[in-house]
């Protein structure tokens, strides 16, 4: 098992847009009602704020949430690098990033909507120097004959995959390739950066939910369900040698509170989509010590 903490903080280019301006301390917000324009919400980060108050100047929106600014939105522009597994950057027609390199060793996509990815590491002038170029065939329920032929065809893929990246260039710049069926490209999470080893997944990986749907009944017994996110909860171990346990230990202390991407099957061949959850680490104990292996027991929770 590895993990990775995001080093992509920012893009560089990308043709991605954001419906509001960044939040400048110099403008005097306001409060509106109905549709609301760049005089009532701003962008810091990933997230779009909007004013609670008229009169609103110099109160930065983070450190006046819930006060004088409601968090309100994700931003389009920056989505895919939020802490969320299940917000989407969208774009009509193929969607581009570019990034720094920045020393990322390691790749994941998550929840995109695409024909085809097209990754490629460039150099400081824009030549392209490796490139990489996923597989189109993306129809998983087409099993057999049968399913071949009466399938329909998407491209929407709720789904993630990794890769690692050779360590040269100076950019990295990751394409979705709108198909000629579809009307946007999207991607719902890409993090880069360096994975640790965390020991190696063992069998018997435990899969669960937890909805945060609302259920209500009526006097009469009749079941009404608000629908909300649905988050996978998932536990493992992993074995490692015992003489790396103290810096293992170290690692988790330092990522408890964090989410970052853990990836359960790094092999380059995973039958898996390489088991990759986006969340954080709800418990993690070492139970059995053998000789010279260690087990750890791990619960992840999925950040929605």
């Amino acid at each position: 098992m590895e993990y990775v903490s995001q080093q992509i903080t920012a893009f560089t280019a990308t043709n991605l847009t954001d419906t509001y301006d960044d939040y400048n301390p110099a403008t005097t917000y306001t409060f509106e009602t109905g549709t609301p324009t760049n005089a009532s919400v701003c962008r810091v980060g990933t997230y779009y704020y909007r004013s609670l108050i008229n009169g609103n100047i110099g109160n930065e929106p983070t450190a006046n949430e819930d006060v004088k600014w409601i968090k309100w939105g994700v931003s389009n522009k920056h989505a895919m690098l939020d802490f969320s597994a299940q917000s989407k950057s969208t774009f009509a027609g193929d969607l581009y990033v570019i990034f720094k390199q920045n020393q990322i060793r390691t790749l994941g996509i998550g929840n995109y909507e695409a024909e085809t990815i097209t990754i490629e590491i460039l150099d400081a002038s824009g030549n392209v120097l490796w490139s990489y170029e996923t597989d189109s065939s993306v129809n998983e329920n087409v099993i057999d004959y049968w399913s071949y032929i009466y399938e329909d065809y998407g491209y929407q893929v709720d789904r993630a995959f990794k890769i690692d990246l050779p360590l040269v260039g100076d950019r990295v710049k990751v394409t979705f390739n709108k198909s000629s069926e579809s009307t946007i490209a999207s991607c719902g999470f890409l993090v880069g950066g360096l994975a640790v080893n965390m020991g190696e997944t063992l069998t018997n990986i435990d899969f669960s939910f937890n909805s945060y749907a609302i259920k209500e009944f009526d006097d009469f017994g009749k079941l009404t369900i608000t629908k909300r996110a649905v988050q996978d909860l998932v536990d493992f171990e992993t074995a490692i040698d015992t003489n790396e346990i103290v810096n293992l230990k170290r690692e988790i202390k330092k990522i408890y509170n964090d989410i970052i991407m853990f990836v359960l099957d790094e092999s380059e061949t995973s039958n898996y989509e390489n088991l990759i959850t986006l969340g954080t680490i709800q418990d993690a104990s070492v139970i059995l010590t053998e000789f010279d292996k260690t087990i750890i027991s791990y619960s992840i929770i999925e950040a929605v």
